[in-house]
């Protein structure tokens, strides 16, 4: 690579490619391209040939059944209640967290001492384990010795089943993902106001324009890509991890699969 010279001897920005010699990269590649090869993509389209067939680990004969299975999990009461679910705890969590995120961020955008304490509290969630914040939000959601349950006959109210019924329990759920994951989503959002030159607000202020006008013409448009990277939650690195935990345990029921059919011949 190298960069072309623009008048007066300055760069100008431009870049050019040689490509000379790049033949000795492409080999230093092919391992790793021969290797991504064999563990993710003949895994791929090996899973996606047999979900066209009707194999099980009691028999080695298998057929061509096409779509069959996919029209099976599609007409599955269990599944389409999961993914329904599923989406529903998708839209809420992260809806909820952008939006709470937004406001904490625009609320503690401030000097004063209570509101670096407030700040830290909203930490102190997401530096917690997660066996910690499960066994917590159990302990608290419990229905018998919970101590939401325990609030609530104090204000007279009746106590409520929290994880037993199915709206209250994604209700939970989502709670509790708002509260574990909000201080990745605040934080982003202060550190991008904090960003903003108070000038512009100051020149608003002059043109007359309110608090509602500057949030929307001034605050929102300079957000946008702390916005989108906190509606992504921005979780490469979990997800990276969840992704190899998944592949290794795809590997382990191939092994056991193969293990099975070699008994079996």
């Amino acid at each position: 690579m190298k960069r072309e010279q623009g008048p007066g001897g300055f760069g100008s920005g431009r870049l050019t490619t040689n490509f000379k010699g790049s033949g000795i990269y492409i080999w230093m590649l092919l391992p790793v391209i021969l290797l991504e090869t064999a563990i993710s993509l003949y895994p791929t389209l090996y899973t996606f040939f047999m979900s066209l067939t009707n194999a099980t680990l009691r028999s080695n004969n298998f057929e061509f059944v096409g779509l069959s299975n996919y029209l099976r999990a599609i007409g599955d009461s269990f599944f389409r209640q999961s993914f329904v679910l599923t989406l529903i705890y998708m839209a809420a969590a992260i809806v909820l967290r952008l939006i709470a995120g937004i406001g904490l961020a625009l609320l503690l955008n401030k000097r004063a001492v209570s509101a670096t304490v407030a700040r830290g509290s909203i930490l102190v969630p997401w530096i917690m384990g997660e066996v910690v914040v499960a066994a917590i939000w159990l302990w608290i959601l419990d229905h018998q010795t919970g101590l939401l349950n325990a609030l609530l006959q104090v204000a007279h109210i009746p106590p409520q089943a929290w994880l037993a019924y199915p709206t209250l329990a994604i209700a939970s759920v989502v709670w509790v993902a708002l509260w574990r994951n909000l201080a990745f989503s605040f934080f982003i959002q202060f550190a991008a106001i904090q960003s903003i030159p108070p000038d512009l607000y100051e020149a608003a202020r002059v043109d007359g324009a309110s608090y509602l006008s500057s949030l929307r013409y001034i605050t929102i448009p300079l957000i946008k890509v702390p916005i989108l990277i906190s509606f992504l939650n921005g979780e490469l690195g979990y997800g990276a991890a969840l992704s190899g935990l998944i592949l290794l345990g795809n590997l382990a029921l191939c092994l056991i699969y193969l293990a099975v059919l070699r008994i079996s011949k």
